[in-house]
């Protein structure tokens, strides 16, 4: 995968065990099982769907893990193609000399249609127009998608599962794993309490947010000047 786990991961405890049921219901025999994950820019969707291919890549059973995760990114039809050759040669296909992409796409696909055990993660597909001919349709496997559309039948996905913010508890936690006090006094727990209510409970970008504490002062700042820094004292 092209990212990390993300150890400061906090929540979705839910909308991961969703993914999971969605994926592994039982579908019409030989098809793909496809599932998506539908919501705004930067509420955690990408981070949601790394931690669930971790989790069930590393942390499971070895008769319930995925034994191949696959990820492409898919800001283009030209990303996906690129995706698609990566895969190519990561499975050491002899197609993946060609260069013609449809001929790396239908090796590709002729692979997941012939084995077992592999998820499939689409992630940032904002455009399904060019999408629907690149999925494996026949195979037992799974593919999980990313987007901010929530119209996603003609990929197969009847109802998306949709992705809020955290709740309060989360979002709170967050903070306090992130500025390293899970072990908070009652004034710096205020402090979360009060710095989450003010930004929504993580309905923004948090990937673009800075932390810093020190004894005294749990503090925030972030790129976005609009926004500006806020310090909140504990």
């Amino acid at each position: 995968m092209p990212l990390d786990r993300n150890p400061c991961f906090t929540g979705r405890a839910s909308i991961l065990e969703q993914i999971r049921q969605a994926l592994t219901a039982r579908g019409t025999a030989g098809l793909t099982q496809v599932q998506a994950i539908a919501g705004l820019g930067g509420v955690g969707k990408t981070q949601t769907a790394l931690e669930y291919a971790y989790r069930y890549y590393w942390d499971v059973n070895r008769d319930e893990a995925y034994q191949a995760v696959f990820w492409i990114r898919l800001d283009t039809e030209q990303a996906l193609q690129s995706g698609f050759q990566e895969i190519a040669e990561m499975l050491m296909l002899c197609e993946a000399a060609v260069k013609e992409a449809d001929q790396i796409v239908r090796v590709v696909k002729t692979w997941l249609a012939e084995h077992t055990g592999w998820l499939l993660v689409l992630d940032n597909a904002d455009d399904p127009s060019f999408i629907r001919n690149y999925l494996p349709k026949r195979g037992q496997g799974h593919v999980l998608i990313t987007s901010r559309v929530q119209d996603l039948q003609r990929l197969g996905v009847i109802q998306p599962l949709s992705l809020d913010a955290l709740n309060p508890e989360e979002a709170v936690a967050f903070l306090l794993q992130r500025t390293g006090r899970e072990a908070a006094s009652q004034a710096a727990q205020r402090a979360a309490e009060a710095l989450s209510a003010e930004l929504g409970h993580c309905r923004w970008p948090w990937n673009r947010l800075v932390l810093t504490w020190s004894p005294q002062v749990l503090a925030f700042k972030t790129i976005s000047p609009a926004i500006g820094i806020a310090v909140w004292t504990c």
